[in-house]
Order: structure tokens, then C-alpha cells, then sequence
């Protein structure tokens, strides 16, 4: 299970806009790319798969 992002939460340099979707390998957010000023598709995955988030963005 994947923790819930909330609006307005940082992960790396991705700022959190809303819940996109979800699917069996995890949930996908609109999220705001800081470095390049637009709005990205952001998924982050269930379980141990990629648990290292920050270190995977930057």
C-alpha cells in the first residue's frame, strides 16, 4: 500500500496538485515540476518497489 500524497506536498522537486488515479502497481498525481514549470504525471509505486522516492525524482 502506498502512503496518500495531499495537495500541496513536496516530493523532491515535484510539488503535489491532486490524485490522478491508482492502479495494481500504484498511484498516479498531477504534480507541478518546479525545474521545469509544468504541470508532470507523477506516479509513485506500491510496496519496495522504488520506496527510495526522493533519491529516484532527483
Amino acid at each position: 500500500m502506498t502512503h496518500e500524497l495531499t495537495a500541496g506536498s513536496r516530493v523532491g522537486r515535484y510539488t503535489i496538485e491532486r490524485r490522478a488515479g491508482a492502479g495494481a502497481m500504484g498511484v498516479v498525481y498531477a504534480a507541478r515540476d518546479s525545474r521545469l514549470d509544468r504541470t508532470v504525471a507523477l506516479k509513485i509505486l506500491n510496496g519496495g518497489r522504488g520506496s527510495d522516492v526522493v533519491t529516484r525524482l532527483d
